[in-house]
């Protein structure tokens, strides 16, 4: 009943914020699942548009997204850090911001293959960034200068 109550409690543009996040992760989860990164990878930069906000969008900044792409995220399956990372970047792109993707690989536990995706903004690690420094960037993905 607590999660309800804070969804009351959310001003309009934060709510706007949270369904564009929880749409956005449920369609790349199944992009990811449906087609090759690459084809996925194309159309998302082509929905990355800047011109696609107003810009005062520009002077907001990146935590509200981050936030609103963590929340939804628990409501979509195997919103994995790829999912979520590739989602912060089409909110922030369309905000006029430039991201870089990094997809790492490393060690896991018991010394198995893992992988990992982060989103860099403007300099910053905005999403992904716990265990990032465990990782080799293989992929670095700049969109936007």
């Amino acid at each position: 009943m607590g999660r309800i109550h804070r969804i009351f409690r959310l001003t309009p543009s934060e709510l706007a914020l949270l369904i564009k996040a929880g749409l956005l992760l449920w369609g790349i989860r199944l992009g990811l699942w449906l087609f090759p990164y690459e084809r996925l990878e194309r159309f998302l930069a082509s929905v990355s548009d800047p011109r696609g906000e107003g810009p005062e969008a520009r002077l907001l900044p990146s935590e509200p997204v981050v936030w609103a792409v963590r929340r939804a995220s628990l409501l979509v399956v195997r919103a994995t850090c790829l999912t979520q990372s590739l989602a912060v970047r089409v909110l922030l792109e369309r905000r006029g911001f430039a991201c870089r993707l990094f997809i790492g690989a490393g060690r896991g536990e018991y010394g198995a293959f893992s992988a990992h995706a982060w989103l860099e903004c403007e300099g910053k690690i905005v999403i992904g960034e716990l265990g990032a420094e465990l990782y080799t960037p293989l992929l670095a993905r700049k969109t936007r200068s």
